[in-house]
């Protein structure tokens, strides 16, 4: 499940993501003050439920809802404000739920626990990503091709990375050493990311990977992990586990030491 949170108060988005992260059990919410942040994420990104602030410093939280519903029109629109009376417009635009504050998780729960459109975890499903032994990716059971070997490499990091942000300077160390970050090796960098994110997108699964401004990431929600299963406790990844971790990379051995 994939949700947003938009609060223009920053005292007010923390209590509404705690609550958010008590109620669904996500450690990643996508969490913003600016609504048109939110707007840019939500354009090139899937949202399944969209918690949402009416009055946004001069801005209005149901325009923002109108634009959520141009791109997805099964958004879960919840609006969670301190105000009652535009209860009417948001339902009048099909809104899955209204919240008025203070937030709390149970208020929270009863609304993910009822939403108006069914969410299902399309790419949680198919994406299996196994880090025990060799690093491979599979969409519905079959391994991802991918077009460089260091592309391959990029996607592994960013998985053992936790769903981190990592910077183009970071990738450049990991895949180039101590070779200097010059023009050359910026547009090499760039070169494996597009081949990256062709890869992904041949398989179908290109949305699990998180873009920012120079940075990149894992969306953790959109992905089952074997290591990610493990560290939670789970009995079937643990017995998996064969005292080896992303064995094809120099770095594995090191990052091998989060098991024990």
């Amino acid at each position: 499940m994939i949700i947003l949170a938009l609060d223009d108060e920053e005292k007010g988005l923390a209590v509404l993501v705690d609550a958010i992260k008590k109620a669904s059990g996500l450690d990643n919410i996508h969490a913003y003050n600016d609504y048109q942040e939110a707007l840019d994420y939500a354009k090139d990104n899937i949202i399944d439920v969209a918690f949402l602030d009416i009055n946004l410093n001069g801005y209005s939280g149901l325009d923002v809802a109108h634009h959520l519903k141009k791109f997805n029109p099964k958004v879960n629109i919840i609006f969670a404000t301190g105000y009652s009376d535009f209860e009417s417009q948001a339902f009048a635009m099909h809104a899955s739920g209204y919240l008025t504050k203070p937030i709390t998780p149970g208020a929270v729960k009863d609304e993910l626990e009822n939403l108006r459109y069914d969410i299902k975890d399309t790419y949680k499903d198919k994406v299996f990503i196994r880090t025990f032994g060799n690093f491979d990716v599979f969409v519905n059971n079959v391994p991802v091709k991918f077009q460089r070997s260091l592309s391959k490499e990029v996607l592994a990091y960013l998985v053992d990375r936790n769903g981190a942000i990592v910077t183009r300077v970071e990738l450049a160390e990991l895949l180039f050493g101590d070779e200097d970050y010059s023009r050359k090796t910026q547009d090499y960098l760039s070169k494996i990311i597009r081949d990256l994110v062709a890869s992904l997108k041949a398989a179908g699964c290109e949305n699990i990977l998180l873009k920012e401004r120079n940075a990149y990431g894992i969306k953790k929600e959109m992905v089952t992990v074997d290591s990610y299963l493990y560290l939670k406790g789970d009995p079937k990844a643990i017995n998996s586990f064969d005292g080896s971790y992303m064995a094809q990379y120099v770095w594995g051995e090191d990052a091998m030491e989060k098991f024990y």
